[in-house]
């Protein structure tokens, strides 16, 4: 594989170690590495390595800069034609971005830092076709101020080269350098000196006099250079002359950090520092301008991993809180100062390695599969994609995964709403669904039309809808295409017309699958012959084939909602319904909210599980489940949480971590069964119940109706029998998904 990385330049620097060590361990790959960067120190040691650099000002946003660069890369790329270019930060990105479009490699952006952002920045920024966080705050950063769709987000480490960083290196020449005697406690610290990072700088040379009282033969080693280095510097020298002896040392910029990091007793610092420090068996306070974790042990280190080793949002650094903490430290005896770095050795070569962090990437390389710009698709997808449902959405995710699974080469264009930003949530080629030119045009070169998932054949939410589903297979007939309708819900269709309609549509499919029997059953119902009964397939919702999100995103979503003990909690999931017709009334909205109230309420009490509502349209959802949450707030005194804008993966990995589900929508039972834990539906649409009896869940209620006694009785029964129930559910949706790769087979053969 050929790899490009961009960055700004190659100075001494977190995101620049970060490349560093990436290319080195792709490298030892057998990745064929290229940087592109402004130069700097570590240039050499790229090269040592066998690593060609080629500099370009990609470290300014001067126009005559930009021009250069982007000409330099053009021209780069164009020769040597890359498998993939990974930029590491916003001017490089934006480059790329731009050389993207036209040259069509496959791109891929880190996040390394959270930045202030502007609205010109959030126009310009581009985050590739696939984005890797080096955090999962830094991962929401870039989904909450960009939003990035967050499963094109991966999470990486900043991994460390133990070899260079370990308790072995010779120190023994900067020790002779610095003047610091055999035996002295040593502090390092090591940062950039610019002002937006030197707080801890100022703040160590402000108590260092105090430090040097406690212990007298204390040396202190301030590594980096910066803006501000002069001012730290004039801090140094104030201690030093207070004390009568030069114990402060300014080295200014290193490329020696490994062997500084050796030479201290203790380490003080942030970021992938830190972790160098760790690698070296070194006991580390966390401390920066961004906030104070302190001495790091075992019940500060999950703050620590989420924040990256940062602080970001932790309490400020204070002088007071570094003069604790590094006394507790120098109190300890060599053996317990030794058995601390023992540890964090053994926490670095478990979980941060260099070796762990080129597999991340390679990873994340390797789901970008490779595409030919100048061919068209083998496979157009039409259906309710792009209008912001988790539901409908991860359809078409499942169907391309379980696509693409079997046949990584296959050519994809899905008709949706928001093109643009569809295109790059999917990672397919799309084009807006009512462009009726652009659809001419991909199906005239394509092979196969895939209609579905979901419910597309009914007319209860609208007429319109269904006519234009009808109307996309008919095109795709004219132009000779193969028709699959895919594992469909069909009904409810009311009007003799539409069920003709949607008869005649379906016999001049050339496979159809549906997603469970009750849908069969109603063809039959309506008219459908013998014979083109006998060619349709019961298979099942491709959803069910998703895995879910990665635990460190599972935890630090449930760690933002404030949820310590998931399992007490349970699921809800309401919908907006404008046809909802009550036993008060037609269209008492009032009534239904009222109902909902009180069953969830009665829920939680009889329970004593907590409510979580996680909307799954949120322009539907939203609104119905903010009221009914203050509501139920009300009576039980309970806070329950709202979790909004997940993917399906996240809902997933997610429910799967609670006691059981209470879902209006379908999508929220389907991912229940997915997580392999009980639902109890309530079902406003037949499909609901439908899908709810096929998947084998446990009860499903009127869900317009709602009578809160039934919902509180069957979630108390459902907490009795639950782990025979979740063995049974997850057993049911391992058959189920199943059938739904068979799907993915099937349309493989029509475009072989």
């Amino acid at each position: 594989m050929k790899i490009l990385m961009t960055l700004m330049g190659l100075e001494i620097g977190g995101a620049e170690t970060h490349v560093l060590e990436l290319s080195r361990a792709l490298a030892d790959m057998g990745a064929e590495v290229t940087v592109a960067s402004n130069g700097g120190v570590y240039v050499k040691e790229l090269e040592a390595c066998g690593i060609k650099h080629i500099k370009l000002p990609l470290h300014t946003k001067r126009p005559f800069a930009v021009l250069k660069s982007y000409l330099g890369l053009k021209k780069l790329i164009k020769k040597e034609k890359f498998d993939i270019v990974h930029a590491h930060a916003r001017i490089p990105a934006f480059i790329c971005g731009l050389l993207h479009k036209k040259l069509h490699f496959r791109f891929v952006c880190s996040a390394h830092w959270v930045f202030d952002i502007n609205a010109l920045w959030r126009t310009l920024a581009d985050w590739g076709e696939r984005t890797i966080a080096v955090s999962e705050d830094i991962k929401q950063y870039v989904i909450d101020n960009y939003g990035v769709f967050a499963d094109n987000i991966s999470v990486t480490i900043n991994g460390v080269d133990m070899k260079k960083f370990s308790p072995d290196i010779d120190c023994s020449e900067v020790r002779a350098e610095l003047g610091i005697p055999d035996g002295a406690k040593t502090l390092v610290y090591v940062s950039r000196m610019d002002k937006d990072r030197s707080a801890v700088a100022r703040m160590l040379a402000s108590i260092a006099p105090a430090l040097r009282e406690k212990y007298p033969t204390l040396q202190i080693v301030i590594v980096g250079g910066g803006d501000d280095f002069d001012y730290v510097k004039s801090l140094a020298e104030r201690a030093n002359t207070a004390a009568g002896t030069e114990f402060v040392k300014m080295t200014g910029a290193r490329t020696d950090i490994n062997r500084l990091i050796a030479l201290g007793d203790v380490f003080i610092g942030v970021s992938r520092a830190v972790l160098e420090a760790m690698s070296a068996s070194k006991p580390v306070v966390i401390a920066g301008n961004e906030g104070y974790i302190g001495l790091l042990d075992e019940s500060n280190m999950d703050v620590a991993v989420a924040t990256n080793f940062c602080c970001r949002g932790c309490e400020s650094s204070s002088e007071e809180l570094l003069m604790r903490d590094l006394s507790a430290l120098l109190d300890l005896g060599e053996d317990e100062i030794a058995l601390i770095g023992e540890k964090n050795r053994r926490i670095i070569k478990e979980n941060y390695s260099a070796a762990r962090m080129a597999r991340d990437c390679m990873t994340v390389y390797e789901s970008l599969y490779p595409y030919d710009y100048k061919k068209h698709s083998d496979i157009v997808f039409s259906g309710y994609y792009g209008f912001g449902n988790t539901g409908d959405d991860s359809l078409l995710i499942s169907i391309i995964d379980n696509l693409r699974r079997q046949d990584p080469d296959v050519r994809i264009t899905a008709f949706t709403r928001r093109p643009k930003k569809m295109c790059r949530k999917y990672g397919v080629k799309c084009v807006g669904r009512f462009n009726v030119f652009a659809m001419i045009r991909e199906m005239r070169h394509a092979r196969l039309l895939i209609s579905g998932g979901g419910s597309l054949f009914q007319n209860n939410t609208s007429t319109k809808s269904l006519e234009y589903y009808i109307q996309v297979i008919k095109m795709a007939k004219r132009m000779g295409l193969s028709v699959m309708v895919y594992a469909n819900g069909i009904g409810p269709l009311y009007g003799e017309r539409s069920r003709r309609r949607v008869i005649k549509v379906l016999s001049e499919a050339d496979e159809i699958s549906l997603r469970e029997p009750s849908s069969y059953e109603f063809l039959r119902e309506i008219g459908l012959s013998d014979e083109e009964l006998g060619r349709i397939r019961i298979t099942s919702d491709p959803a069910l084939t998703l895995g879910g999100a990665t635990r460190a995103r599972t935890a630090y979503i449930l760690e933002k909602a404030g949820i310590d003990a998931p399992l007490d909690c349970f699921a809800v999931s309401l919908r907006e319904w404008q046809d909802l017709k009550t036993s008060s009334g037609a269209g008492d909205r009032d009534a239904f909210v009222a109902s909902a109230s009180e069953a969830i309420a009665l829920v939680c009490k009889r329970t004593g599980k907590r409510p979580v509502f996680i909307p799954v349209q949120r322009s539907y959802d939203d609104a119905i489940c903010f009221e009914v949450k203050k509501i139920v707030e009300q009576r039980t005194a309970v806070k329950c949480p709202m979790l909004c804008s997940l993917t399906a993966s996240e809902v997933i990995s997610l429910l799967s971590e609670m006691s059981f589900v209470i879902g209006m929508r379908l999508h929220m039972i389907i991912y229940a069964s997915a997580a392999g834990i009980p639902a109890i539906g309530l079902s406003y649409d037949p499909k609901v119940k439908a899908f709810s009896l096929y998947a084998d869940q446990f009860e499903v209620f009127d869900g317009v109706d709602i009578d809160p006694e039934e919902i509180s009785h069957s979630a108390e029964r459902l907490l009795t029998v639950r782990d025979s129930l979740c063995e049974r559910i997850a057993r049911r949706a391992a058959e189920l998904s199943k059938f739904a790769s068979e799907d993915a087979e099937k349309a493989l053969e029509y475009i072989k």
